[in-house]
């Protein structure tokens, strides 16, 4: 049987001469394994899952989980769940997902369950819904592709809820913990994710978001797009949605929001290390030569896409001749603030330039 050698988790528990040895192990089949895995000793740990697994399926239904019954059961789901994962492991299979639907089976480091979703807290939906699950219990991270197209990167030990369809007037999940997020554009249908006492809405956009529940704050990471950041408790005291009504806290690209529980203040500010917008082979302009300082600003924010205001009162009018290539933001604001005399800092996700040339 050297066809075993090539064997993944899925293939075993569903090859029937490897689930009788399971169930019914014989003086025979035991010592065809035994000489299997002593030949194959990398596998020990892959049959030791595999028969687990079998084991833990027999207990929790009495239904035969044959290739055939995932294959119906999945048929029935898979209109509207599409999960994916890391390619660290490899694709989802069929079997492995239909299963925990099926019984409820809390398969090692994967859950899928399907539920029913009636809390008011939801005012974005005006109906009551079929929800999925996801619990990260792996140390990878995993892939969800949501029905609209939407992507949900989810972090270890984290938590992710939404419908199987977005049937309502609104898109909206329910996040648990560090999730990354690249939202499908949808202009008519705005996005919305719950994230304990932060609500984040969005049109189409990609953003980082860190909500623990045992952490004190709240981030929103803004990669792409633009995010409005609203406390969760005044969209529950409105019963519902009204953007005219509210005041969020506005995020855009290497900005993001605190958000912090205790006093339910949001404070934006910059990221620790701001990425650049564009290609850095597309940004001639940061070859300069005895370039004035403001056209050197105004380079770098259009690089970043981060408002570099000069304060009011100081004077920038020097110039300088310098080249800016693989420096962060801040090594390259040192870089011109520094021989000129000028000092930065950061205020409100912006940046601020003061002091006289000298």
């Amino acid at each position: 049987m050297r066809h075993f050698v090539d064997y993944r988790l899925e293939d075993f528990v569903t090859d029937d001469q490897f689930c009788e040895w399971v169930h019914n192990p014989t003086e025979s089949s035991n010592a065809f394994w035994r000489e299997w895995l002593k030949n194959n000793p990398s596998k020990e740990s892959l049959v030791e899952e595999a028969k687990a697994t079998i084991l833990k399926l027999h207990d929790s239904t009495s239904t035969p989980i044959t290739k055939e019954v995932i294959s119906n059961t999945w048929d029935d789901i898979m209109s509207s769940i599409e999960p994916h994962h890391n390619p660290i492991f490899g694709k989802v299979k069929r079997w492995l997902i239909a299963a925990s639907v099926v019984i409820g089976l809390s398969i090692p480091s994967y859950h899928l369950f399907v539920t029913e979703d009636k809390s008011e807290e939801l005012v974005t939906l005006n109906e009551n819904s079929k929800w999925i699950e996801y619990t990260n219990s792996t140390d990878a991270i995993w892939r969800v592709e949501l029905k609209d197209g939407s992507t949900v990167v989810l972090e270890p030990d984290s938590y992710l809820k939404y419908p199987i369809s977005f049937t309502g007037k609104t898109r909206s999940v329910i996040l648990k913990g560090e999730a990354f997020f690249d939202i499908a554009r949808d202009t008519i249908k705005p996005f919305y994710v719950y994230a304990n006492d932060a609500v984040i809405r969005v049109l189409g956009t990609s953003f980082f978001v860190k909500a623990k529940e045992l952490d004190k704050d709240i981030e929103v990471i803004v990669k792409t797009g633009k995010v409005a950041v609203y406390k969760r408790k005044d969209i529950v005291e409105l019963k519902k949605i009204k953007t005219s009504e509210l005041k969020p806290l506005v995020v855009t690209p290497n900005q993001k929001v605190v958000f912090n529980k205790a006093d339910q203040s949001m404070t934006r500010r910059l990221t620790s290390t701001p990425s650049l917008i564009k290609p850095l082979r597309t940004l001639k302009k940061l070859y300069f030569d005895a370039a004035p300082v403001s056209e050197i600003f105004q380079a770098l924010e259009e690089a970043y896409g981060v408002q570099i205001s000069i304060y009011e009162g100081a004077k920038v009018d020097c110039r300088l001749s310098t080249t800016l290539t693989e420096e962060t933001l801040y090594e390259k604001l040192e870089i011109v603030c520094h021989p000129l005399g000028l000092t930065y800092y950061e205020r409100d996700g912006k940046i601020i330039i003061d002091g006289s040339c000298q």
